[in-house]
């Protein structure tokens, strides 16, 4: 667009908010067509502003209550038949809404491990507010009568969803 075309679009704009009277109007002034004559139509398209603020998720693992040491694995060490191993989990919730913690268990590494191993979490539907941090227990227990399981792993799936 040439100068000229820019001043008459203000010009034409500075008119238009003119007479209107003591209301505010915005918008973008556009070209709705050309008549035979030559002349454009102009035409103001108001403008809506708009403003939000996006929830976010960000629930992180911690091996410790400061939560300084991210945890990526648990080792279950040594277990013996009827014998139940606990694991302490941190939980804080760096995003800025509530969130509610879900757990799954899956890709057990062999089919006898899923029936005489139990794996549970004290989390389950647990509410954190945004910055806080909670602490939930994982509970292995070993079945009196398990047999044909030398070792295992498990994938533990802990999550969170806003609530």
């Amino acid at each position: 667009m040439n100068r000229a075309g820019v001043l008459v679009i203000i010009g034409v704009s500075a008119l238009t908010l003119m007479s209107v009277g003591a209301y505010s109007l915005s918008g973008i002034l556009t070209t709705n067509s050309t008549t035979n004559s030559g002349v454009t139509n102009l035409e103001v398209k108001p403008l809506i502003g708009s403003y939000g603020v996006m929830s976010t998720i960000d629930v992180r693992f911690f091996s410790d209550s400061g939560c300084i040491n991210r945890l990526n694995y648990i080792s279950w060490g040594s277990l013996e038949p009827s014998s139940i191993k606990q694991y302490v989990i941190f939980i804080k919730n760096f995003g800025s809404s509530n969130v509610t913690t879900i757990s799954s268990f899956a890709n057990w590494n062999s089919p006898s491990s899923e029936k005489f191993l139990s794996l549970t979490w004290s989390g389950a539907d647990t509410v954190i507010p945004p910055d806080s941090v909670v602490s939930t227990t994982l509970t292995l227990k070993v079945s009196p009568k398990i047999q044909d399981v030398g070792e295992f792993s498990v994938d533990v799936i802990l999550d969170a969803v806003e609530s």
